[in-house]
């Protein structure tokens, strides 16, 4: 039957990049998530970042009188099972990157530490092999959302028959961070997949989220930040209301030649991954270009069509949408349509 393995994972995203890191743990050594409650507020603080993220992880909470067991502590074992003489630094420089833990460590905490605008943090743990004596797969995991200054907490539960067939020998790895993050960032937590287990008729998986405010934050802001964000709110607002009433509702289009650019459609998976807006293996898109539209990621002034999700719920906000008004105020001939109106007079 072999051991259960017991993995922890690590998802740092910004507005510039993204870094993922994941170890197994030895020796059935089951790691827990340990929630702070001043992560968003700590993590502001690059040199921090290292020790928030490897003390999120211990596989010795259970026990009191002994020292957590880490992300760095599994790493250290890491070396001792892999029998490579970490202190021989030629047989060290000469080990894929790939495949070498401490590497992809070092490699994930400085791309960390140098991220700016930090919008998600994501960790989790999972399994190999049925747990609990139910026979249910699992991952637990937590995304601190800075974005919404939220913290989601994720407990998924698979059912044994089915696991292996739709998501492989493990529950959790980086394609499965990017989509809840995906998923986060379109307002779309309620399609986080929380598995099929009943167990005595009570299924078992849950999506919980909780709002988070900093220590003293209130206090913190200045009369003139509360200013400029009563400002930016009221901004926010008009552009929406704005953009809502130039919405036109067409007949048809003639695609050939015609720049198309998509805001805030769903990411949709497909055999290649998951493609929102900006891909042209978006199947909305891929219609579009196949009548011989062409897709833009940005409006300019040689827009011809802005496609808005209707459906979203921050539809009409954004830098596409605030770009789109300045073409239009400049006299040029750009058309504000939604999605279901597209599908419609698409061939």
């Amino acid at each position: 039957m072999g051991m259960t393995s017991y993995a922890a994972h690590a998802y740092v995203v910004s507005k510039e990049k993204q870094a993922y890191f994941q170890i197994s743990f030895p020796n059935e050594m089951e790691p827990e998530l340990l929630i702070k409650e001043t992560f968003i507020n700590d993590f502001n603080n690059p040199v921090d970042r290292k020790a928030l993220i490897n003390n999120s992880f211990d596989a010795n909470y259970s026990w009191e009188d002994e020292d957590p067991y880490t992300l760095e502590s599994a790493i250290g074992d890491w070396w001792d099972e892999s029998g490579i003489p970490w202190f021989d630094e030629e047989v060290v420089s000469e080990l894929d990157e790939e495949d070498f833990a401490p590497n992809q460590y070092n490699v994930f905490c400085e791309a960390t530490n140098g991220m700016k605008s930090i919008k998600y943090v994501l960790l989790a743990i999972d399994a190999n092999k049925p747990s609990h004596n139910y026979g249910e797969y699992w991952y637990d995991a937590v995304v601190y959302d800075f974005v919404m200054q939220r913290r989601v907490m994720i407990d998924w539960r698979g059912d044994c028959d089915t696991h292996e067939e739709l998501y492989g020998e493990f529950p959790f790895d980086e394609e499965k961070a990017q989509r809840i993050v995906m998923q986060l960032e379109n307002n779309q937590i309620e399609n986080i997949d929380i598995g099929d287990f009943i167990l005595n008729n009570v299924p078992y998986g849950k999506v919980t989220v909780k709002d988070i405010q900093g220590p003293n934050q209130s206090e913190k802001e200045s009369n003139e930040d509360t200013v400029i964000k009563a400002t930016e709110k009221a901004e926010e607002t008009a552009q929406i209301e704005r953009i809502s009433s130039l919405i036109t509702n067409v007949d048809e289009i003639d695609f050939p030649d015609k720049a198309f650019v998509f805001d805030r459609l769903d990411y949709v998976p497909t055999s290649t991954g998951f493609h929102g807006p900006d891909s042209p293996e978006n199947p909305i898109v891929k219609k579009v270009i196949e009548a011989g539209g062409v897709m833009r990621k940005n409006v300019s002034g040689k827009t011809d069509y802005l496609v808005l999700n209707n459906h979203a719920v921050s539809s009409g906000m954004g830098k596409k949408c605030k770009d789109a008004l300045t073409q239009i105020d400049k006299g040029k001939n750009l058309t504000i349509i939604t999605v279901d109106n597209l599908l419609e007079v698409l061939p």
